[in-house]
Parts: structure tokens; sequence; C-alpha cells
């Protein structure tokens, strides 16, 4: 077994972007969404066993962020 890495991601933006981000985390992530006024923030908290397992995490997530941006 491997040594548990974590990470954060972040994101601040408009609140309707960020409710439909919300909607696309993967359960297994922890996630806290914020909402202050015009601006809303985002915060996954990703961990795996091993760096080279966390990594493929966080590229998911971007590019789930990605597609989602493209619409």
């Amino acid at each position: 077994m491997g040594e548990l890495c974590i990470t954060t991601l972040d994101w601040e933006g408009a609140p309707d972007i960020g409710q439909r981000l919300v909607q696309i985390v993967p359960a297994d992530i922890r996630s806290e969404f914020v909402v202050n006024c015009e601006v809303a923030s985002l915060k996954l908290h990703l961990e795996e066993q091993g760096i080279e397992a966390l990594r493929i995490k966080v590229d998911a997530m971007l590019a789930l962020f990605a597609e989602l941006e493209a619409q």
C-alpha cells in the first residue's frame, strides 16, 4: 500500500456555473460549495493511495470541469 496523498482543487466564479459543477462531482469526493453574494466557491478534497492515483483523479476532475465549461 502506498502513501495517502491528499490535495484540494479550488474554484471560484458565478453561482449558476458553480451549481452545475457541484452536480457533476462524484459522490466519493468530499466537496464544499459556498455562495457569497455574486461569487460562488467550490472546494474539492481529493485523496488516493499514491501520487499517481491522485494525479489520475485530479486529471479526471479537471476534464469533467472542462467539458462543462465547453457547453
